[in-house]
């Protein structure tokens, strides 16, 4: 059983409506509709104050989920955007300051298409970074994997919000894709045989 069919279980159980669970928690009753449905997932704090108002362990609730966001925080798209990322624009800079020069203008089309696939990967990745449901998903672990402490309230398990490794050489990889196309393309405008 999910979260939101316990929620509304136990809700049940405990002859609540879900306006005087919402009063309890103290959010709106459109959120316990939410979460009820799946629409939304409740943060740790509010899955602590659900569990207080069922009179259950905080695991009871979360012990059929726990499979599925782990698969979501460990091996989400997050991986994959960072190899698609990485090896378009590889290809786009091979391409570009390689190929171009022996090969043509198909190169030079090859080369913008993986710079545009880069492109997009990285958007992505940054829109992944910020999601909220995967930053909600990492302190439910965190404070499941912690006995309890949650990422808040001990600073040594707060995730580092600084730039890693990988997003530097992806960074640097855009920058010079980014310059050798526009490089390629001002030399095809300004060259005169």
């Amino acid at each position: 059983m999910k979260l939101g069919d316990k929620i509304n279980t136990f809700r049940t159980l405990n002859n609540l409506s879900q306006s005087e669970l919402s009063e309890i928690i103290g959010v709106g009753e459109k959120e316990i509709s939410d979460w009820e449905l799946g629409n939304v997932y409740p943060t740790i704090h509010q899955i602590e104050e659900l569990s207080v108002a069922f009179r259950i362990p905080l695991f009871e609730l979360l012990l059929d989920d726990l499979g599925d966001i782990e698969l979501i925080v460990y091996r989400t798209p997050l991986r994959q955007c960072y190899w698609i990322a990485f090896f378009s624009g590889v290809i786009s800079i091979f391409t570009m300051a390689i190929l171009y020069h022996r090969v043509g203008l198909w190169a030079l089309y090859l080369s913008v298409g993986c710079l545009i696939i880069h492109l997009f990967s990285l958007f992505k990745l940054i829109t992944y970074k910020g999601s909220k449901l995967l930053q909600t998903y990492g302190a439910i672990l965190s404070y499941v994997n912690n006995n309890g402490i949650s990422v808040e309230e001990n600073p040594f398990l707060k995730k580092s919000e600084k730039i890693t490794f990988a997003d530097i050489i992806l960074l640097l990889i855009t920058a010079i894709s980014t310059g050798l196309f526009i490089g390629i393309v001002y030399s095809m405008f300004t060259y005169s045989p």
